[in-house]
Order: structure tokens, then C-alpha cells, then sequence
């Protein structure tokens, strides 16, 4: 099992080159387009 996240721009690279259709689709069309966490510390 891995574990991929949308957290950081490359865990969509990763879904993108191992996860094969529709699952890729489904993937993205839950996480969306853009990072749910950002990176930045206050």
C-alpha cells in the first residue's frame, strides 16, 4: 500500500505516474487541482 498526498505537488506527479485509469480520475476529482495544506509556517 502506498500513501500519496495532496499536500505537496509531488503526490500528484506520484498519482499521475503510478495510479492507472479511473482511479486517477477519481483521485483528482476529490483532491481538485491545488494543495489542501500549504507549506508556509506563520
Amino acid at each position: 500500500m502506498r500513501v500519496m498526498s495532496n499536500s505537496h505537488p509531488a503526490g500528484g506527479t506520484q498519482v499521475q505516474e503510478e495510479v492507472p485509469e479511473p482511479y486517477k480520475s477519481a483521485i483528482f476529482a476529490v483532491w481538485g487541482d491545488a494543495p489542501t495544506v500549504s507549506d508556509s509556517v506563520d
